[in-house]
């Protein structure tokens, strides 16, 4: 029994530190502190025309236009951690006046801000698309209806929630049970539940690839959690350290507000690094490293996948291309179907299966070849065990001969060559 315990807590501290080294791994690669960064300076920017566009559709229901003033509570109560309520207050009134300014300005000034905000919704699209591996761009109508989506279901989710607990509380105390308790509840309950949804709307609608709903709300589970700890030291940080307030002054409402927003970020990016682990990679497949002259030889492999699923009509997701290829990272293989992509031997479909559209009667290898930068195998080549694989190893070998005759000449003969002053 004991055996049995110990061998399952050995195993979670694997998954642990297997878990913290893939989140290192990818945090790294793909520069999230960098990008945390650049979100956090354009959020600044576009903040007032979001808000200002966010209230906007709230004033088109008549029914939300009441709760405007409850949502701008709700989300600076909650959303908004500081040290103290003068600080909060601070930018409450500081976003308040922006906004307020923003309504007096010129048509050509809100269009500008309008663009601003489309901006921050474009940085935020590539960079979910980087972190899930997607290279393909959306058509113009399909951005817009996912940017529109973005500035629009926030506010009215939140304002949804809270009339949505309004009217259960009024039904509870006119049935002449005490609200108290559930109206305690509800207020410590109705932040998260709006930020995990949030969060998973973010993770499964907008990269453009099909994100399964388990990935996404486990990212978007993970993102939620963190951003409640994150809340809690935040407050605890700048109460405990309150460098800001004493080199700023009344000014260190700024620098606090944007510190915030790139904690917020880094842990929104966490979340999507988590979901995109989900979507198809296991955190095991970052110890493969494919040396440059396998590379050709992996594409080939790809295609004869591809290939096989042409003949029944369907197709296979990066997920099912990696169960295929135990020894592709997700990197690899992403790299890959965006080389046969470009070369217009494969596409995606709607549901995210990558097609082959070629007939591979019309495909020779040197066309392969030609789609990428690869680099011929010079010595031992791996090339799987098909049936086919010993006819490509024997061309490949061929090749990598050809290659060994011609550049087994010296420097000096090869400089030589071309002046005679030199022989």
């Amino acid at each position: 029994m004991s055996a049995t315990v110990s061998e399952r807590l050995l195993e979670w501290r694997r998954l642990a530190r297997r878990f913290a080294g893939y989140l290192w791994f990818r945090i790294d690669r793909d520069k999230c502190l960098f990008s945390a960064a650049t979100l956090s300076y354009t959020s600044l920017l576009a903040l007032v025309p979001l808000l200002a566009v966010a209230f906007s559709v709230i004033a088109i229901f008549p029914l939300m236009d009441e709760w405007s003033s409850a949502i701008r509570d709700f989300v600076f109560t909650n959303y908004v951690p500081a040290a103290n309520d003068s600080i909060q207050g601070n930018i409450q009134t500081a976003i308040d006046e922006f906004m307020l300014g923003a309504r007096q300005l010129p048509a050509g000034s809100v269009a500008f801000l309008i663009l601003t905000a489309l901006l921050l919704m474009q940085e935020i699209e590539a960079t979910m698309n980087r972190l899930f591996r997607v290279r393909e761009e959306r058509a113009m109508s399909g951005r817009f209806m996912v940017y529109w989506a973005m500035m629009s279901l926030g506010p009215l989710l939140v304002g949804a929630s809270l009339a949505m607990s309004s009217s259960l509380l009024a039904a509870l105390s006119t049935g002449g049970i005490d609200t108290s308790a559930v109206s305690g509840f509800l207020l410590s309950v109705l932040p998260f539940m709006v930020q995990l949804m949030a969060f998973l709307l973010l993770f499964w609608v907008v990269p453009n690839r099909r994100v399964p709903f388990r990935a996404a709300i486990v990212g978007a589970l993970f993102s939620a959690i963190l951003f409640e700890l994150a809340k809690v030291g935040f407050v605890w940080y700048v109460t405990t350290f309150p460098t800001y307030q004493k080199i700023y002054g009344a000014m260190a409402v700024f620098p606090i507000f944007l510190l915030w927003i790139y904690v917020s970020w880094i842990v929104i990016l966490l979340g999507a690094i988590l979901a995109s682990g989900f979507t198809g990679l296991e955190f095991s497949r970052i110890q493969y490293e494919m040396r440059a002259d396998q590379r050709f030889a992996a594409l080939i492999r790809l295609c004869h996948h591809l290939w096989q699923t042409q003949r029944r009509g369907t197709g296979l997701t990066e997920s099912e291309l990696m169960a295929l290829e135990p020894t592709m990272s997700e990197d690899l293989i992403v790299d890959l179907l965006d080389n046969l992509r470009l070369a217009d031997l494969v596409r995606r479909s709607e549901a995210g299966r990558w097609l082959l559209v070629r007939d591979p009667d019309e495909v020779t290898l040197l066309d392969l070849y030609e789609c990428g930068d690869f680099v011929l195998p010079v010595g031992p080549i791996a090339v799987g065990d098909a049936p086919w694989a010993a006819v490509l190893k024997d061309r490949l070998e061929q090749c990598s001969d050809q290659c060994r005759d011609q550049l087994g000449v010296s420097l000096k003969t090869l400089y030589s060559s071309g002046d005679a002053s030199d022989r």
